[in-house]
């Protein structure tokens, strides 16, 4: 962050010296963008934004979650607070159960491989027409990931959730899980990793002259 200041004034600091890469962006930002231009930064986490929005001299600088969130507003999703409990919730529907307790061992074990699995789905933009048996071992294989049931077990369950949980106001009845005790919201309910999945998912774009990402060498499919 330190090197920020190089961004702002042109200078190079004493804590931080920015690279001859870094020296290349910047000079042909100042060469090819206009003051108008749409710049938009990607920061690692919400702090790293913070301090950009305080020290940039241009831009939009953004968290890369929060641009996915910008995208689908851009795109008239009507999105509502992120629903920690979404998987969760659409695997008991799955398995026609109102609630946890009434989930045997066996089903509690598939909940926690679709949880997991699920996600890698989602960082890699894969939809339910991609999700096969084999397909689920080798996501699992590929990520380190240890089955609590097997592949076979949790398959159609993935399956479920993303088209349940992709599917959008248009395309009918899109229940909000989350915060049931307040008034519902007529839009879409999301998660953290629908931030980034949906606007993959469908190819929605931003305009935008450019786009930095910070860490851009951990960066998914999705992202």
């Amino acid at each position: 962050v330190d090197g920020l200041s190089f961004v702002n004034t042109g200078k190079e600091t004493s804590r931080y010296k920015p690279s001859d890469e870094q020296k290349a962006i910047w000079g042909w930002m100042k060469d090819n963008i206009n003051s108008s231009g749409e710049v938009v930064v990607c920061a690692f986490s919400n702090a790293i934004a913070g301090e950009l929005k305080e020290r940039l001299t241009f831009g939009v600088a953004t968290t890369i979650h929060s641009l996915g969130c910008r995208i689908m507003r851009e795109n008239k999703i009507r999105i509502g607070r992120p629903d920690t409990w979404k998987t969760t919730n659409l695997y008991q529907e799955f398995c026609q159960v109102k609630n946890m307790k009434e989930l045997s061992q066996a089903q509690r074990a598939i909940l926690d491989d679709t949880k997991e699995l699920v996600k890698i789905c989602k960082d890699n933009v894969l939809t339910e027409d991609d999700i096969t048996e084999n397909r689920v071992a080798c996501l699992a294989m590929d990520n380190e990931y240890t089955f609590a049931s097997s592949a076979s077990a949790c398959t159609e369950a993935i399956r479920y959730v993303l088209t349940e949980g992709s599917k959008l106001p248009t395309q009918g009845s899109v229940k909000r899980t989350a915060f049931s005790k307040a008034e519902p919201v007529k839009g879409i309910a999301i998660d953290f990793d629908d931030m980034i999945y949906l606007p993959a998912r469908y190819g929605w774009k931003i305009k935008a002259d450019c786009i930095i990402v910070d860490e851009a060498q951990d960066l998914s499919a999705g992202k």
